[in-house]
């Protein structure tokens, strides 16, 4: 076990996750973390431009159909992107430490902790690849629009 994960492993919740099998001593160690400088402040998104020279990871909560959209603008941007599993908050770490895009499917103790529903997804974005994301979005999102413009016509 690495001393991030010693320091981690004594913990109520952890222990209690352990303890029920939640998570195992060996998956607390490879869960990726942000560098001890980092800070995590969440601001509402209209206050996001005053503050996007401050931005290292973009976050945001959709559901698959916005996931998928994404995921496609992503590759298209050629950004790496990555689906992850639980622990919800290693997406944080995941796209800062790959400077990619992470879609979070969430775990039931985040869900527990947090008002976000069974049905909705996490995105972090790292800000180093977010204006490729946008700009690809934006030519995803439209051509989506068309084809639910065209779905009659679809077979």
């Amino acid at each position: 076990m690495d001393s991030d994960s010693d320091q981690v492993k004594d913990n109520y919740d952890i222990k209690l996750l352990i303890s029920i099998n939640q998570i195992t001593i060996d998956e607390l160690s490879k869960i990726p973390r942000l560098p001890k400088s980092k800070i995590i402040r969440y601001i509402p998104v209209d206050q996001l431009k005053e503050n996007e020279s401050n931005i290292d990871i973009l976050t945001f909560f959709c559901n698959a159909e916005q996931a998928m959209l994404v995921a496609t603008a992503s590759e298209r941007a050629g950004v790496n992107y990555k689906i992850r599993t639980r622990p919800t908050c290693a997406i944080l770490a995941d796209a800062y430490n790959l400077r990619a895009v992470v879609i979070g499917l969430g775990c039931t103790p985040s869900r527990i902790r947090t008002p976000y529903l069974v049905e909705d997804l996490f995105v972090a974005i790292h800000s180093s690849v977010l204006q490729k994301i946008i700009t690809e979005l934006r030519s995803v999102v439209k051509a989506d629009e068309q084809i639910y413009a065209i779905k009659d016509k679809l077979v």
